[in-house]
């Protein structure tokens, strides 16, 4: 009802899609899963392309290993916003949770030259290269983040006590 009444504010709509979404994980009905991506699509018309939007979408989308759909989704939103680093981050964790390693390299290097201020950036290209063990790339990217501007100290301190718990325990 709140949908129909608001078309236009976002909340009671998502709310929507996730009900549709929740309801057909339950009972498996495909008209939920297409209602939810209509709502989504409307949101995208009316509002633009937005990560977490499109974050919602590639969730829902993911229900059905619909890759191609979700590929299409990625690529729709870097588009829409070319050059800034966190939808190349969200497409790097896309590109993650469907194994696609080399993929998640290219858009994390691809957000680092966006923007080389994002500490953001160099914590998830420092968490690749652990994942992957390569000590010197983890390094590397541990420091440009500890020497990023726009990192509170709390998470310069988190990184700095992890990596060093690392080292003392090589």
């Amino acid at each position: 009802t709140l949908d129909s009444i608001y078309p236009t504010h976002t909340d009671p709509s998502v709310k929507l899609a996730e009900a549709y979404t929740r309801r057909y994980i339950y009972q498996q009905d495909t008209a939920d899963y297409y209602r939810a991506l209509r709502i989504y699509d409307r949101l995208e018309k009316e509002s633009g392309k937005d990560v977490g939007l499109s974050s919602q979408k590639i969730r829902t989308l993911q229900l059905r290993n619909d890759t191609a759909a979700i590929d299409a989704e990625v690529a729709s939103l870097l588009k829409a916003l070319p050059g800034e680093s966190t939808p190349l981050l969200f497409a790097s964790m896309v590109s993650k949770t469907m194994g696609r390693d080399s993929m998640e390299l290219v858009y994390l290097n691809l957000a680092a030259e966006a923007d080389s201020t994002d500490g953001s950036v160099f914590i998830r290209l420092a968490d690749f290269y652990r994942e992957r063990g390569d000590s010197l790339g983890y390094r590397n990217e541990v420091f440009r983040s500890l020497e990023s501007a726009n990192l509170d100290f709390e998470v310069k301190d988190r990184i700095l006590r992890g990596y060093l718990t690392e080292l003392y325990t090589d």
